[in-house]
């Protein structure tokens, strides 16, 4: 969807216009299945998980995985774990061996598996002891590469700590229903599941 295309790239002036429409979305449309569509390549598997390569739409699914990573967040730093521990399958699963593995791994922005490993493995009192941008600091792996990545993280992360729990639950919920599509090459050309 044109909407959700440069999203974190847009700078400071698209990231509110994403956060309102987000907003909007989850408060008249629950859920957003089918808002965006993301085209992906099954690979081998890993560890016993099944592994894509994004054909389009890498953007618009590493600006989900910030912003689920950004809700998390609050829910870790208001003590919400049972909405946590919900949530959390959308980030992480779990191979063969018992250890979590990020579902979107971007290879070149290395800060987006810090922060959701952090949000996930830091205890809700180890996360209320830093302010938003020191845990962003210390999630940083290259701050040239990854300033996108971290300011989309820190700007959604401040907008939704002003929202109450009720409406970061309805946020929550419209970004989980977001469809997907996958591409599986098949001998004889593209099928889309």
């Amino acid at each position: 969807m044109p909407i959700l295309r440069h999203l974190y790239h847009g700078g400071d002036t698209m990231l509110p216009f994403l956060f309102l429409f987000f907003l909007l979305f989850a408060s008249i449309i629950p859920p957003l299945s089918n808002l965006c569509r993301h085209y992906l390549k099954r690979e081998e598997k890993d560890a016993g998980l099944s592994r894509y390569t994004i054909i389009d739409g890498q953007q618009r699914i590493l600006t989900l995985t910030i912003f689920l990573t950004a809700i998390m967040f609050q829910f870790k730093k208001r003590d919400m774990m049972a909405d946590f521990g919900g949530t959390q399958k959308y980030l992480v699963a779990l191979d063969h061996k018992n250890n979590y593995r990020e579902i979107v791994y971007p290879e070149y922005h290395l800060s987006l598996p810090k922060l959701v490993n952090a949000v996930i493995e830091w205890s809700s009192e180890e996360i209320s002891k830093y302010s938003l941008n020191a845990f962003s600091n210390i999630c940083t792996v290259s701050p040239a590469r990854d300033k996108p990545i971290v300011d989309a993280f820190k700007f959604f992360s401040g907008r939704i700590d002003a929202l109450d729990n009720d409406r970061l639950l309805s946020l929550r919920d419209a970004v989980i229903n977001i469809g997907y599509v996958g591409l599986f090459g098949r001998m004889c050309g593209w099928q889309i599941c």
